[in-house]
């Protein structure tokens, strides 16, 4: 038995499926034409995004759901990881999945961890094409085996990875990297009619901003947007409002307003010159809900909605979600991303895709609500964790009628946080943070299908802060266990 459905299986050698009529399910992790599935979750993202989001590279342990396969005797995992990723929380999902789904402790043969040095400012991918060591391990470990790659997103130095070892990999063909920019995005979307902001077009400089600006190219009234094309996690986005007149460049220059305080102009201007910005209007209307559809393009083409969320936002930085979104849009949610992924798909596009939106108007009244069509991710968002582990964990289906995930005649939702941070946990091994979590009776429970697993954990002692997902049968007690391990760990208050 593979992770895939029993309905449908994705193969990434020939794209074939087994019941088209059950698609909906759409996604196989590990292909079952390959007996080894080598996971290497290299964070590649922006300039920007690497170099402020805190504590990015412990992303990589997020995913180690892939355990799972080791159900089949014939199969193997290898995980590549930087040596920064501490066992704690390796062993606890070894641990669970083992005990949820009865694979025997001898398949653990068949998993196998290599660690890399990643010196900082490298990928994960570049770490270990650096690494003689990492690549013989890998070499003797494919011999004689059905192999491929699979990443946590797709780029230069993934492509390189996979071509040094001559080996397919799961995702964004080579020829498309990167092509989930902000500007391919928005042709995208205004190429199949998505409702999207208006936009006029990507900027490489502030003084040609200035130009147009004085050429009335730009509106002379309300705000712009300023989008850098690879950059994530709000690290990428400015402001502009354009009812000043600006007599210089300088002026312009002045007024335009970094979102993040860590980042200064200088510094976005440089990847400006490098990435281009995207200029669209900012959303004057009210905002209610920054919701998001993923998506699995399979080697066919053929594109499948898995799931829908409600991102959990703070000035435009992600900080967790809820499955499934809202019902008052949900379902024009799945619609919508599907034509979207149906472009993209045409276009080339394979693998995870994700498009997120924002929704305005009042919830009171379905009938008015927009949805508006703002970013696509080809890659393992932070959306995915927690819906495979969910799926996995559960067993659940997920059904394209309610957009639910479903077991045993029952409804299954979750609710994940990246940030839950304390100062406690700066002296706090990954074990003691996981025991004090089972002690407290919130760890997930294969009986119950429900509680908290930790996603997220080797960066507890550094960067004082977990990532976790609540699985559940509703979103009260879902959300209820995410604030009891905010508690658990919460310092105690001053006498």
């Amino acid at each position: 038995m593979t992770i895939a459905t029993k309905e449908f299986y994705h193969s990434a050698t020939s794209g074939l499926l087994a019941n088209s009529a059950a698609a909906h399910e759409g996604i196989e992790l590990l292909p079952r034409s390959w007996d080894t599935l080598i996971y290497v979750p290299s964070i590649a993202l922006g300039p920007l995004t690497r170099r402020h989001l805190t504590g990015l590279d412990f992303f990589q342990e997020r995913n180690y759901y892939f355990i799972r396969a080791l159900s089949d005797p014939a199969k193997q995992i290898i995980f590549v990881l930087s040596e920064a990723m501490q066992d704690d929380l390796l062993r606890a999902h070894t641990d669970l999945l083992l005990r949820t789904h009865n694979i025997p402790a001898e398949a653990l043969r068949n998993l196998h961890v290599v660690k890399v040095h990643q010196p900082a400012g490298i990928s994960l991918s570049a770490a270990v094409l650096n690494s003689r060591q990492a690549i013989e391990q890998l070499r003797d470990l494919v011999r004689e085996r059905t192999a491929g790659f699979d990443f946590w997103t797709v780029g230069p130095d993934e492509i390189a990875l996979a071509n040094a070892f001559s080996l397919p990999h799961i995702g964004m063909p080579a020829d498309l990297v990167g092509a989930d920019s902000k500007a391919e995005a928005k042709s995208i979307f205004k190429k199949v009619g998505s409702r999207t902001p208006q936009d006029f077009g990507v900027f490489f400089d502030t003084d040609s901003l200035f130009r147009h600006l004085k050429a009335g190219d730009l509106p002379s009234s309300g705000a712009l947007l300023l989008k850098l094309n690879h950059e994530e996690g709000g690290n990428g986005i400015a402001r502009l409002r354009t009812e000043s007149q600006f007599n210089t460049v300088d002026a312009v220059r002045s007024a335009i307003k970094v979102d993040k305080p860590y980042i200064v102009l200088a510094e976005f201007e440089e990847q400006m010159r490098q990435q281009g910005a995207l200029v669209e209007t900012l959303i004057s209307e009210n905002i209610i809900a920054s919701p998001s559809a993923k998506m699995w393009i399979d080697d066919s083409g053929e594109v499948h909605c898995v799931a829908t969320h409600d991102q959990i936002l703070r000035d435009s930085m992600y900080l967790g979600c809820r499955f499934p979104a809202d019902s008052a849009y949900r379902t024009r949610l799945r619609e919508t991303s599907l034509i979207i992924g149906r472009e993209c798909a045409r276009r080339g596009w394979r693998g995870i895709v994700s498009v997120d939106f924002l929704v305005t108007g009042n919830r009171q009244n379905q009938r008015d609500l927009k949805i508006w069509a703002i970013e696509i991710n080809a890659r393992k968002a932070a959306t995915t964790h927690p819906y495979f582990w969910t799926k996995i964990l559960t067993g659940a289906s997920y059904n394209s009628q309610t957009d639910m995930l479903e077991v045993d005649g029952r409804e299954v939702v979750y609710q994940s946080s990246e940030y839950i941070s304390s100062p406690l946990l700066a002296e706090m091994s990954g074990s003691d943070v996981l025991k004090l979590i089972d002690q407290a009776r919130l760890a997930y429970d294969p009986k119950t299908r429900s509680g908290v697993i930790v996603h997220m954990l080797s960066c507890a002692m550094t960067h004082q802060k977990i990532g976790v997902t609540s699985i559940s049968t509703d979103h009260d007690t879902a959300e209820r266990h995410i604030k009891d391990v905010q508690y658990l760990l919460a310092p105690p208050l001053p006498q």
